[in-house]
């Protein structure tokens, strides 16, 4: 992440789990940016129909590797944070480890009603 698009100005790496790399699979090249578009992933949220909490996924995020890991140091360095409070008062729910283990189980292949993205142009 380039620190000056950050919203901290901060530049951190974060470690790509099993399921997310085979859901990004599909979108590999072999160089080049990658692309990310707010309008298409809008559009794809709107095409759903389902109701979309502001920072659903950070929150997700952050509640089932806090509960799959139990490491809140690692999952406040994942999200950013400077301070694991951080964690407790924005994103920790109570969700059991076996529902996390569900949780980074999701993949693509054979899930009916995935809406696909499709490719955006980097840059």
């Amino acid at each position: 992440m380039n620190p000056a698009t950050a919203k901290k100005r901060r530049q951190r790496y974060v470690d790509m789990s099993d399921n997310l790399i085979q859901w990004l699979a599909p979108y590999a090249r072999k160089e080049g940016k990658i692309g990310f578009s707010r309008f298409i992933f809008r559009a794809v949220r709107k095409t759903a129909v389902i109701e979309w909490p502001k920072d659903v996924m950070r929150h997700c995020f952050g509640t089932y590797h806090s509960a799959m890991h139990e490491d809140n140091g690692k999952t406040s360095a994942q999200m950013g944070h400077t301070r694991t409070s951080e964690l407790f008062k924005s994103y920790k729910n109570l969700v059991k480890k076996s529902a996390a283990a569900e949780y980074w189980k999701i993949v693509p292949q054979g899930i009916p009603g995935i809406i696909p993205f499709t490719v955006a142009k980097a840059g």
